[in-house]
């Protein structure tokens, strides 16, 4: 039992990612990757409402809480505001947020001691985060990528802001020809109560890999089939992540 409580309180990492809306469609969703694995534990997209990823040291409490603000009708600033408040995170230092909804602008946060290159783009329908970077222009290209099509769906945007920021060599701790080591994209279609597009990825180059996934016109992973990642299927991350105690971004 006691092990049990030990794996399930491990933390779970990212690197780069993106939540943005469609208020055209009413897609909303989220997208990232990072050098370590798993990476797909850091979201939560609310059909109808919006998306939240919490990465660095992932509180996944403070990402169920985000996410259940979305659904009650909160915007994205006061779904934020929500976990980053005094008294709510002794560890708000080592978090990072990025909040879009149908609701309001989208937002985001930075903790003072992410590691660096660290930061954050956000327009009005979308927020792109990252850290343990190689650079800024990870989220530069990521956020330029996502606005160069605006006629096109909300995954293929998504997607090329992931290997938009991939391309810039993503995380620094990965060769640069990898630039990730995991990945995903989840899409929850206006309508839907699941998602429409939930594909992950894992090994080396991992966002090319999501690429070949929707390129063969792949919709789903196989593991799960739920809005909120942390499923049937997500044990298996948080026993990966219990033997993978290195901050991974």
């Amino acid at each position: 039992m006691l092990l049990l409580a030990t794996l399930l309180s491990a933390p779970a990492y990212a690197t780069w990612s993106i939540v943005a809306v469609d208020p055209e469609t009413g897609d909303v969703g989220a997208a990232g990757a990072t050098c370590g694995p798993f990476v797909w534990k850091i979201a939560q997209v609310v059909p109808g409402h919006g998306a939240v990823v919490a990465q660095y040291d992932t509180s996944i409490s403070a990402r169920k809480d985000a996410a259940v603000a979305l659904e009650d009708g909160a915007t994205p600033e006061e779904a934020l505001a929500g976990i980053t408040a005094p008294g709510y995170d002794d560890d708000l230092a080592v978090r990072q947020y990025a909040v879009a909804g149908l609701a309001g602008p989208a937002a985001a946060f930075t903790g003072d001691d992410c590691a660096d290159w660290n930061g954050e783009r956000v327009e009005e329908h979308v927020a792109i985060v990252g850290n343990t970077l190689v650079g800024e222009a990870v989220v530069d290209a990521a956020r330029d990528a996502f606005f160069a099509d605006e006629g096109a769906l909300l995954e293929e945007r998504l997607l090329a802001a992931l290997e938009a920021g991939a391309a810039e060599g993503g995380d620094q701790r990965c060769d640069p020809e990898d630039a990730a080591k995991s990945a995903f994209l989840f899409v929850a279609a206006e309508g839907d109560d699941g998602l429409t597009v939930e594909l992950t990825a894992s090994g080396a180059g991992a966002v090319a890999t999501l690429r070949d996934k929707v390129d063969a016109g792949k919709r789903q992973s196989c593991h799960c089939g739920a809005a909120n990642p942390s499923g049937s299927w997500a044990w298996l991350a948080v026993l990966g992540l219990a033997f993978t105690r290195r901050r991974t971004g």
